[in-house]
């Protein structure tokens, strides 16, 4: 998967750290379900998140 920048039409959780002062991004793997009925995520995609998350608190400590 090939990364690009995007703009997005409502607010996203990099808000909060970004009033706050702090360079925040913020990045999506979904399939198109999301704000709709029957939206769901994948496992697996939670997962890798998770890992960034962790590689991330792991590199500032």
């Amino acid at each position: 998967m090939k990364a690009h920048g995007v703009g997005i039409g409502g607010g996203t959780c990099a808000g909060f750290f970004r009033k706050r002062g702090f360079a925040a991004a913020v990045w999506s793997r979904h399939d198109d379900t999301e704000h709709r009925p029957d939206e769901y995520a994948i496992i697996e995609n939670i997962v890798c998140d998770a890992k960034v998350f962790a590689h991330l608190f792991v590199w500032r400590a």
